[in-house]
């Protein structure tokens, strides 16, 4: 595989996986991965500084110059999974508008689709709350108000307000304790709630 890797021949010992729109996959830290032309990702990492470029599609920088391999320590971080890597099924989870998407010891991904506003309540854990189709006003309490009547509505709210598009992310921190999702559609809005264990 090494001599594969450095010859640049990459078609012999990579697995191709067709996806689709809203498919979810566990890919272990050091397996050798890479996206397809065309394909938008929501990539979820646990916490680390490192990751190892072993080609880049022979794309150059803003001088025009190779971007930098990483070809050595990436070599010797590589290992190679004892499972299959396959699309991830989705568990129905307490709340009716949400689906659980995976479930690991250090983070959880939550789907939830949205056609009209909820309250969430905070499990006195870090989130990250992304935007995956549509938007949505998140109006939260920053912790000062308890009921669940927290009024939703830019005026009537003095509390906080983020409007989220497409894309956009949002870290909860584990002491804001509600948010009220208000879909700014009246389509479905998707998010990908991302708890994380470890914090």
């Amino acid at each position: 595989m090494e001599q594969q890797i450095r010859q640049g021949n990459w078609e012999k010992f990579l697995n191709r996986v067709n996806v689709r729109k809203g498919d979810c996959f566990f890919i272990p830290a050091g397996t050798v991965h890479a996206l397809g032309a065309g394909i938008l990702v929501a990539e979820v990492q646990t916490v680390s500084d490192l990751t190892f470029r072993l080609f880049d599609w022979n794309r150059l920088d803003a001088n025009g110059n190779p971007r930098e391999l990483h070809l050595e320590p990436g070599i010797q971080s590589i290992h190679t999974p004892t499972f299959p890597i396959r699309t991830e099924q989705p568990v129905r989870a307490k709340h009716k508008h949400c689906e659980q998407m995976l479930d690991s010891p250090w983070f959880s991904l939550d789907r939830w689709t949205l056609d009209k506003p909820i309250l969430w309540n905070n499990d006195e854990r870090c989130h990250i709350w992304t935007v995956l189709e549509g938007s949505a006003d998140a109006v939260f309490t920053a912790g000062r108000r308890f009921a669940e009547s927290v009024v939703s509505g830019r005026a009537a709210d003095p509390d906080g307000i983020e409007t989220l598009n497409r894309g956009d992310t949002l870290l909860i921190p584990a002491v804001c304790q509600y948010i009220r999702w208000v879909p700014e559609q009246k389509k479905n809005t998707v998010l990908l709630d991302v708890t994380v264990k470890f914090i």
